[in-house]
C-alpha cells in the first residue's frame, strides 16, 4: 500500500510554480553524515566539498552531506542509492576505504527526509530554475581508532590532526574535496565552512536531535529552504506515493535515464 504524500509536498505539489509542469521534483538523493567517533574527544563530521565545475557556481567550495542520487532501477530504496553511493567496492581500495565502506554498509541509521528547494539566483546554474529534491538522510559512525589504525597500514608515520585525516580522507573520497568539521566547531561557529543545499539546518537538527551540541552555533546560507518531512528513509521507491512527481524516476523510465541530465 503506498504511504500517504507527506502534506509539505502535497502542498508544494498543489502550487507548481509559473512555468513548471508535473514531474516537478528534480531528483530524489539518499546522503549521510559520516561521524567519526574518538574516545577521548567529541566526534568528527566528514563532509565532501564540491569543486570547480560544479554546474551550480554558487555552491562550489561548499559543503554536502556524502551520497549521490537516485538513478538506477536496481535501487529498490534509499538506503541502496546511499550504500551505492559511498560504500561501493571503489572505496575499498586501502585499508582506510574499507573500514569505511564497512561502516556505511553495516552502521548506518535512517535519520530524516527533506524536501529541498534552491532557486536559480542562490544555486547559480542559469540552465536550471528553482530545484526541488527530496533528500533521504542516514547517519554513519566511523570508530576513529581502527580508521586511524587502517591509515597506518599504508602511512606508517601518520599522526591524527584534521590536516592530516583530511590527506587520507581524499584518497578515498576521489569524486569531490573533503572538509572535517569538528563537534567544537559546530558549538562556537568558528572556522566554519559555508553549506550547500541547506545543508547546514540538516546539520543543526542532526546535532540537536543527537544531543551533541544543544545551541549549534552552524551558520546558514540564506536562500535554500529545507522542510523536514514525516516520510521514512527506508521506504521503498516503489511505495512512494510522490514519485509520480519524480523528473528522474528509473521506475517510470524502465533505467533509460542515460539521455536525462540531473543536477546533482
Amino acid at each position: 500500500m503506498p504511504v500517504q504524500i507527506d502534506p509539505i509536498v502535497a502542498r508544494y505539489a498543489d502550487n507548481i510554480p509559473e512555468g513548471r509542469v508535473e514531474p516537478w521534483i528534480n531528483s530524489h538523493s539518499a546522503k549521510g553524515f559520516h561521524l567519526i567517533e574518538w574516545k577521548d574527544k567529541e566526534p568528527w563530521y566528514w563532509f565532501d566539498r564540491k569543486t570547480a565545475g560544479y554546474p551550480q557556481v554558487n555552491y562550489v567550495g561548499k559543503l554536502v552531506l556524502r551520497g549521490g542520487n537516485w538513478t538506477k532501477i536496481d535501487d529498490k530504496t534509499p538506503r541502496d542509492v546511499y550504500n551505492r553511493e559511498v560504500g561501493r567496492e571503489e572505496t575499498a581500495q586501502t585499508p582506510a576505504g574499507n573500514v569505511v565502506r564497512r561502516a556505511v554498509l553495516n552502521r548506518s541509521e535512517p535519520f530524516a527526509e527533506y524536501l529541498e528547494i534552491s532557486m536559480q539566483q542562490v544555486h547559480g546554474n542559469p540552465k536550471k530554475g528553482t530545484i526541488y529534491t527530496i533528500t533521504s538522510v542516514f547517519a554513519t559512525t566511523i570508530d576513529g581508532g581502527e580508521l586511524v589504525g587502517a591509515v597506518k597500514e599504508t602511512t606508517p608515520s601518520f599522526e591524527l590532526t584534521q590536516a592530516n585525516l583530511l590527506v587520507e580522507l581524499e584518497k578515498i573520497s576521489k569524486e569531490s574535496g573533503v572538509a572535517i568539521v569538528t563537534t567544537e566547531q559546530c558549538k562556537t561557529g568558528e572556522g566554519m565552512p559555508g553549506f550547500a543545499w541547506g545543508e547546514d539546518q540538516k546539520l543543526v537538527d542532526f546535532l540537536k536531535k543527537r544531543g551533541d551540541v544543544s545551541e549549534p552555533k552552524v551558520p546558514i546560507l540564506p536562500g535554500p529552504e529545507n522542510h523536514r518531512l514525516s516520510t521514512n528513509p527506508e521506504t521503498p521507491f516503489s511505495e512512494r506515493a510522490e514519485a509520480e512527481f519524480y523528473i528522474i524516476n528509473p521506475l517510470r523510465e524502465q533505467g533509460n535515464v542515460t539521455e536525462r541530465k540531473i543536477y546533482g
